[in-house]
This record gives C-alpha cells, sequence and structure tokens, in this order.
C-alpha cells in the first residue's frame, strides 16, 4: 500500500499560498513591501508610494507617522479595493502596537530629594 501524503491535495492554489507564506518572513518590512507590491499591481500608485513613506518612516522609528502613512494610504485606496484598505489598517494597527511606550509625565518630573534646584551649585 503507497504510504498516506501528508497534506491532501486541495488544488494548486492551496499548495501556492502554502508556499508564498513559507517564502514571506513575518516581519512588518516584508508585509509593508507585499502590500506595496500588491498596490502597483492593482494600480493603485499613490497608496503604493504612501505605504513606501510609511516604510521609510519606520525604519527611522517613528511609528506614529508610519501609522498614519498607512492610514492615509488606506484612504487613497479605499473606493477601488476596500479589502486592501482593510489590510492596510491592520497593518496600522500592528505599527502602532509596535511602538515603545513614551515616558510619562511622572516618570520626567524630578524627585521630591532632588536638591539640586535648592543648590545651584551642585549642578556643575
Amino acid at each position: 500500500m503507497p504510504p498516506k501524503p501528508v497534506t491532501t491535495f486541495k488544488g494548486p492554489g492551496h499548495w501556492r499560498s502554502q508556499a508564498e507564506a513559507a517564502r514571506l518572513p513575518d516581519t512588518i518590512f516584508a508585509q509593508l513591501a507585499e502590500a506595496a507590491r500588491r498596490l502597483a499591481d492593482k494600480g493603485l500608485g499613490s497608496a503604493q508610494q504612501a505605504v513606501h513613506k510609511a516604510e521609510a518612516t519606520l525604519a527611522a522609528e517613528d511609528h506614529e507617522s508610519a501609522a498614519g502613512a498607512l492610514r492615509s494610504a488606506a484612504r487613497l485606496c479605499q473606493d477601488q479595493a476596500p479589502a486592501y484598505a482593510s489590510g492596510l489598517r491592520v497593518l496600522a494597527g500592528q505599527v502602532d502596537e509596535s511602538a515603545p511606550a513614551k515616558p510619562s509625565a511622572k516618570s520626567v518630573t524630578p524627585d521630591k530629594d532632588d536638591t539640586t534646584e535648592q543648590h545651584p551649585a551642585l549642578e556643575d
């Protein structure tokens, strides 16, 4: 008896999707590059440019601007490709979640024990 296949054959589309999932690394930059490629294939150049802008600002570690650029790209392609717009909004949420925490106002204020204001000579 021949061995039973590990996975069942669901058609070439199923195998292609498995191959693409194995090929792409699971990083935000890979997802942004794939989104830009798909937008270019769809003929949505302005949205593609906004995604490239988001990539550049995210590389500069400006998460807030990168998320804003992705939301802008989503608005640009909303009418022609609503599914792509939804995906871009999800990516913008991921970028927002990956942003480092900003210091709170409480952690910036000096402690009560800080005596540098009372003794200016200690500031040197």
